[in-house]
């Protein structure tokens, strides 16, 4: 090896070498995705090119400008490498070692080339100063999983520990170096060895940083690819693409899995996708399609259409798309788009608009029957005092008079209104049913044989009734009133003509196929009751309503509106549901899911009669809000021979009471009025008296009321509007009991 360098022709080719380096990454910085440190690297070796360069031709600027300007790049070298790392590593960088170092380099090469010159001290200086930074930057691409890339680690973390070490060396050769005592190594042969080591590991670190930036641009896209395809996974989407001017189609496989086909098992051109359309729905979906690539501005298009499974059936399928490129004259060149599965999806939401008309409907008849339970109350006690008039006025007057008759036809005319209200309170919730176990088959076989008289002759009735069916957990007279609407009902839709009315019950659970239609119906072994005619049937808008209070289809003046309300309340009070079947012409079908009661004993439906009434003497005490109610009460007791004693104020007859608590044979108490209810005037009584009877009055027992009326013993409930023999006899019981026969 020679003994010295030819430091021009060094300077220029490292300089030039440099040079390209800082070009190439230029390039890929500007042309390519780069990530953050790039920049670091690039201005690193742009900077050693222009100092190499001054180096060769130093006639350029004045020598203590090219030696500072050389040695602090040649500082700046190591520190913007290092701070590139940790910027490609996402790590924050500050810009104080930058500084530090320019400031570092420009006292001690101006003080050791112009103050007090010394070769030595200056490189042994910058050196001590450069060379922790090559050994952090081994240290940090060795721990940092940026750098995990093969071949790229071991090649980076070795160059820079290279530099370290040549660096260390150089100082050590320097210092043993005496001019004209070494014939090998001269400063001049350690400096030029200097800039081609630093040139071939600018090179080296160069090509490891190109190399590690597309690797990492390749893993991304590899991360981003594995992605789209994992969500794309998870939404159950199928991915097509279609040329327009070559007509290529791509489907994903998701696409033939919808549809029941092996993957690519044929291919699929515009052609057939339209024979697997549906054919209704493929006018409106080409519409679209024509209309989102035709127009440039439009951004995509959506779609909901059926095509054919491989079964046989038609799927529901959600089409999205949009151009995605467009040639130099605008025309669409590539569409793509996705198509989604929405078969079950349009099921359930189908299931969850029934439940909630189901809810809508329950909400509305619970805010009208809240209305017309207000309504029913008030009416009850106009009732009471209707019907005590007529029948005091009958008992007044002679068997033979003619005002007699027309008396007993108003009296007729009021226990009808007294079945309506009765109806409507028992819709508002506000009647309180006998919960009993009740043999349904005898109750329809009662209900045909009452209704067969009534109704024309070219109507026939038949009955289905399974043997052994258990009980109903219910109350006898409210399925009685539930099958007199439905059979009224269907005799209304068969019309002159007549036809059938087939009611037929059975036990067990519902068949899948009404599980299907009517998924509100409990799958648990249920008492069946249906009732169906041939008549006209119903057409769904009138289906969505014939449970609304007082919707009909009947003409003015030929129903109340409120019968298959009543059924319906009646049922869900009960703990059933009810399932409509019904096709225009060709009939209806109403079908009562009713909760059975397997071990009670089956009890038929039977009305109690009245005991004879019979005279008695005695006070009784009448409180009610109501002045009718008072004035037929009073004139009612006192026709048996009893002292009735009135007030309309709870307040006043309490302060009677205590007055005299044992001059009274019964209390007779409204059990709704201001200021005190029938309840606590009872609870009062109780407390001055515990064995006077107390009777208590109301249009609305609730069980509430008879769970508190229990506690306070020997009271009893008397409905409004009542009969006046009814009443008479029960006070007349109690003022019996208390002062003995008369």
């Amino acid at each position: 090896m020679a003994n010295s360098l030819d430091m021009h022709t060094v300077f220029i080719v490292c300089s030039s070498l440099n040079m390209v380096i800082a070009v190439g990454m230029l390039l890929v910085y500007l042309t390519g995705k780069t990530y953050p440190g790039f920049v670091q690297w690039t201005l690193s070796s742009l900077g050693l090119s222009v100092a190499l360069t001054l180096f060769a031709y130093p006639q350029l600027l004045p020598s203590l400008v090219v030696t500072t300007f050389g040695n602090v790049m040649f500082c700046l070298f190591p520190v913007l490498f290092n701070r590139g790392l940790r910027l490609f590593a996402g790590r924050q960088v500050t810009n104080t070692p930058v500084v530090g170092m320019i400031a570092y380099s420009l006292a001690f090469s101006y003080y050791f080339s112009a103050v007090h010159p010394d070769m030595l001290l200056r490189v042994a200086t910058l050196t001590l100063a450069i060379v922790p930074f090559y050994i952090d930057s081994v240290w940090f691409i060795w721990r940092n999983p940026a750098f995990r890339y093969p071949i790229v680690r071991p090649l980076l973390a070795g160059v820079f520990g290279a530099l370290a070490f040549w660096n260390l060396l150089r100082l050590g050769l320097m210092v043993m170096l005496e001019p004209g005592v070494n014939q090998i190594w001269t400063p001049s042969l350690v400096q030029g060895l200097t800039m081609i080591i630093i040139t071939a590991a600018i090179s080296s670190v160069t090509t490891g940083f190109i190399v590690l930036n597309f690797q990492r641009a390749s893993a991304t896209v590899q991360q981003q690819e594995r992605r789209l395809s994992l969500a794309v996974g998870a939404t159950q989407d199928a991915i097509w693409e279609w040329n327009v001017q070559t007509h290529e189609t791509y489907y994903s496989p998701r696409w033939y899995e919808i549809l029941g086909r092996p993957a690519g098992a044929a291919p699929i051109d515009a052609a057939t996708w339209e024979s697997l359309c549906h054919p209704d729905d493929l006018p409106a979906v080409n519409a679209r399609i024509q209309a989102a690539i035709s127009n440039p501005r439009s951004a995509s298009y959506l779609a909901e259409f059926r095509m054919r499974h491989s079964d046989g059936s038609w799927r529901w399928i959600q089409g999205r798309g949009r151009v995605v490129e467009r040639d130099a004259k605008g025309q669409p060149r590539l569409v793509s788009g996705t198509s989604t599965d929405i078969t079950e999806a349009l099921r359930i939401r189908e299931q969850q608009a029934r439940l909630e008309a189901q809810l809508h409907q329950s909400q509305k008849m619970e805010a009208l029957g809240t209305l017309a339970g207000g309504i029913a109350h008030d009416f009850n006690n106009i009732l009471v005092g209707i019907l005590g008039n007529l029948q005091l006025a009958e008992m007044e007057l002679p068997e033979d008079n003619p005002a007699v008759a027309l008396l007993k036809n108003a009296h007729k005319a009021c226990r009808r209104a007294r079945d309506l209200i009765a109806r409507i309170m028992t819709f508002s919730h506000k009647g309180g049913p006998t919960r009993q176990a009740v043999a349904v088959g005898s109750v329809v076989a009662e209900v045909a044989a009452l209704v067969r008289a009534s109704l024309p002759s070219n109507i026939a009735i038949e009955q289905r009734i399974a043997p052994h069916c258990p009980p109903f957990h219910g109350d006898a007279a409210e399925v009685h009133e539930v099958l007199m609407n439905l059979i009224v009902n269907s005799a209304a839709a068969l019309g002159e003509k007549g036809g059938l009315i087939e009611i037929s019950l059975e036990y067990g659970p519902p068949s899948p196929a009404i599980r299907e239609q009517h998924p509100h119906v409990s799958p648990d072994p249920q008492l069946q009751l249906a009732v169906r005619d041939n008549g006209s049937g119903m057409s769904p808008d009138v289906q969505s309503r014939i449970f609304e209070p007082f919707f009909s289809t009947k003409g003015p003046g030929q129903g109340s509106g409120i019968g298959l309300t009543m059924v319906h309340r009646i049922v869900t009070d009960a703990g059933g549901t009810i399932a409509v079947d019904s096709v225009p012409g060709q009939g209806s079908k109403l079908t009562l899911f009713l909760p059975a009661d397997p071990a009670g004993p089956a009890l038929v439906h039977s009305q109690p009669p009245h005991a004879p009434v019979r005279l008695a003497q005695g006070r009784v005490l009448i409180v009610d809000d109501e002045p009718d109610v008072l004035d037929v009460t009073k004139r009612a007791l006192q026709q048996v021979g009893l002292a009735p004693e009135v007030h309309a104020r709870p307040a006043d007859a309490l302060a009677a009471f205590k007055f005299d608590s044992g001059a009274y044979v019964a209390i007779l108490t409204d059990l709704s009025m201001p200021q005190m209810s029938g309840l606590e005037l009872s609870r009062e009584i109780r407390r001055l008296n515990p064995h006077v009877p107390i009777v208590i009055m109301t249009g609305h027992l609730t069980d509430a009321a008879q769970a508190s009326a229990a506690g306070l013993g020997g009271v009893q409930f008397v409905r409004k509007p009542f009969e006046l023999a009814q009443l008479q006899s029960l006070v007349v019981g109690h003022a019996t009991a208390r002062s003995g026969p008369t």
